[in-house]
């Protein structure tokens, strides 16, 4: 018995390794197309699938203490007066002031817009991050 099994096997294997069932390499059947590919990366490095995920910028123009507070997008409530704000020669501020403010609270922005912190390896855990940005006179 076990003499017909070695020679069943080694017949399979013979067979196995006949050269008849081997194609010939044609190199036309994996070069790239010719089409001209679809860029995924914008100059600045941001795809636009990315971009489009990311939380939007909420802007404002802040007239009067009357304007305030501004609420962002999630409920955020921002008081922003023209008396805490000073300008590069330390000049206090006066109405009217353009905001651009964006609310990352869930783990999805945090992730789109790279601001994941990690220690040990491990990303820490946060309950929001803010951008404000206020300008007089752009």
């Amino acid at each position: 018995m076990k003499k017909i099994l070695y020679s069943l096997v080694f017949v399979t294997a013979i067979i196995a390794c006949s050269k008849e069932r081997l194609q010939k390499f044609d190199p036309s059947l994996v070069q790239p197309p010719k089409e001209e590919r679809v860029k995924f990366v914008t100059p600045n490095g941001e795809t636009g699938f990315f971009k489009s995920l990311k939380p939007e910028i909420q802007q404002t123009t802040i007239k009067s203490n009357s304007d305030l507070p501004i609420i962002g997008k999630y409920g955020t409530k921002l008081f922003l007066y023209a008396r805490d704000l000073r300008d590069a020669n330390n000049q206090a501020v006066d109405y009217p002031i353009d905001v651009e403010f964006i609310e990352v609270l869930t783990p999805k922005d945090f992730i789109l817009n790279n601001l994941q912190t990690v220690s040990n390896r491990r990303l820490l855990e946060t309950a929001g991050s803010f951008y404000i940005n206020a300008t007089k006179d752009k």
